[in-house]
């Protein structure tokens, strides 16, 4: 798919933000501009002159900024290589809902995710929580000074999913940043590894064919 272009828009001083579509710290100059009635606030995050609709000089993409807020908002947390697809949507579907404040939600999904990762590593479905994470342990997928924090997120899990209570805010972070620190164990340092060996012998190779 191409860049997508917007004909119709106009100059803005270099609007600087996280783009929520592609996650690129960027400098928006074209987009849209609406007036601030209550610019020169002080309780405004923003003390913008203006409203904006930017648009992304990245990916093409338009992001709302108004004095508050910001849509889409950035997704939480960090961007992981490397993943099933599977697991790479509920990982963005789980960092998305922290950033709108959907906070069980997020929570309950990171739970999935953590089904998700085991079930991928050949356990077999349909068990408990606690026999994936016990699984992850005797496979030696995680080490034992990593299952403490593997178990904080089956807790929290457990949580959102058979108390009525809401979950915080920080609850919310922490099982997602939990998870994203199993998603890199797992996939993005074996990853990251069998691509340096793949480049190595890609390199060897057409050395030795020269």
């Amino acid at each position: 798919m191409g860049r997508i272009g917007w004909p119709n828009s106009v100059g803005l001083p270099g609007i600087d933000y996280t783009c929520g579509f592609c996650g690129r710290e960027v400098s928006a100059s074209h987009g849209w501009f609406a007036n601030n009635p209550d610019y020169g606030q002080p309780a405004l995050t923003r003390n913008f002159q203006h409203f904006y609709v930017a648009i992304c000089p990245r990916c093409g993409n338009p992001t709302y900024l108004g004095a508050t807020e910001q849509l889409p908002a950035v997704p939480f947390g960090d961007e992981i290589g490397h993943l099933p697809d599977d697991v790479a949507a509920l990982y963005r579907e789980a960092r998305d809902s922290v950033s709108a404040g959907n906070y069980t939600a997020a929570t309950m999904v990171g739970r999935k995710l953590l089904m998700n990762v085991t079930v991928t590593k050949k356990a077999a479905a349909g068990q408990s929580f606690q026999a994936y994470v016990d699984y992850l342990l005797e496979q030696h997928i995680i080490t034992p000074d990593m299952q403490p924090w593997v178990d904080e997120i089956r807790k929290l899990g457990n949580v959102a999913n058979h108390e009525i209570k809401p979950i915080a805010r920080s609850d919310a972070a922490d099982l997602v940043t939990f998870v994203g620190m199993l998603l890199r164990v797992v996939y993005e340092y074996p990853g990251r590894h069998q691509a340096l060996l793949d480049a190595r012998a890609a390199k060897e190779g057409a050395g030795g064919s020269a």
